[in-house]
């Protein structure tokens, strides 16, 4: 409380963690942008963004949990995420019957969300899904 007997309220910035600087990660970004959110990017690549607005950005490849480990715990202050990463072979249809295709793209969910959330996630096999 303050000296006039208020409680004093903080509010705390929405700051968002986007995955992937593809079509979706692009649009996901300058949305949150528009809206007046704090944007984190993490992917291979920075996006180029139509707005030509800067965000903070950090190159990552999320199949590497060490790596996604090591760009993730600083980042304290994250309160929302928007998983947009993919990734996908060549022939697109064919690749998303693939076995490797599939358990690439979970270990690099699970390489997010575990690190961001580890007492809240109960992660199953690929086995299981």
């Amino acid at each position: 409380m303050n000296t006039t007997g208020q409680k004093k309220i903080v509010v705390t910035p929405n700051k968002v963690l986007v995955t992937g600087a593809g079509l979706l990660g692009v649009a996901a970004i300058e949305k949150f942008l528009s809206a007046g959110w704090d944007v984190v990017d993490v992917s291979l690549r920075k996006p180029k963004l139509p707005s030509g607005r800067d965000i903070q950005f950090l190159s990552v490849d999320l199949r590497d949990e060490k790596a996604a480990r090591a760009a993730f715990e600083p980042l304290t202050d994250i309160t929302h995420m928007a998983y947009t990463a993919i990734h996908e072979k060549p022939e697109l249809v064919a690749g998303w019957s693939s076995k490797e295709q599939i358990e690439t793209n979970n270990a690099m969910l699970r390489n997010v969300v575990v690190v961001r959330f580890p007492r809240s996630v109960h992660w199953p096999s690929a086995n299981s899904l």
